[in-house]
């Protein structure tokens, strides 16, 4: 399954959009900043809640805790440098690996097995940054998503914004 994560500047709490390979929204991100982070919520196209994603900054690590409607709960913990680069990303609760570039935002998802269960590059569309996602194990879609989230989150814009503030 192909998708689109796009980000969505308009004003709102919605910052991202995720389009299926027909071109329709499938889900949508909405974000809501605390003190020390956000709580990001995955819904689907129908407004369900698909999961919840808690960001918690704890300057060089930002942690993600990912739990989705349904499966089990993971986390991403991303290790910053002190210029605000995302230089290595660990993930918890599962059997996954991350491989790849984490600036690049180029980067696979492979199981322990050494299969490859997700491709994320970035992409250009309606004249701007976006990333393409390719999800090889459907089961896993909304967890998988997630993790792109995470990453594509982690801006240096946003690390730099949350770290001033602690």
């Amino acid at each position: 399954m192909r998708f689109t994560i796009s980000p969505c500047t308009a004003q709102g709490d919605t910052v991202f959009l995720i389009y299926d390979e027909a071109g329709e929204v499938r889900y949508r991100v909405t974000r809501s900043k605390k003190p020390a982070g956000a709580v990001l919520l995955l819904t689907d196209s129908q407004g369900t809640a698909a999961a919840k994603i808690k960001q918690r900054v704890f300057p060089p690590i930002i942690r993600y805790g990912i739990s989705p409607a349904e499966g089990k709960n993971l986390s991403v913990t991303l290790r910053i440098s002190g210029n605000g680069i995302p230089q290595q990303l660990v993930l918890g609760g599962v059997t996954w690996h991350f491989r790849g570039d984490l600036v690049a935002r180029n980067f696979d998802v492979i199981d322990v097995d050494s299969s490859v269960l997700l491709s994320h590059q970035k992409c250009w569309k309606d004249r701007m940054d976006c990333f393409a996602v390719e999800i090889r194990q459907p089961a896993f879609e909304v967890p998988l998503l997630c993790v792109c989230l995470c990453v594509d989150l982690t801006t240096e814009g946003d690390i730099n914004a949350v770290v001033a503030i602690n």
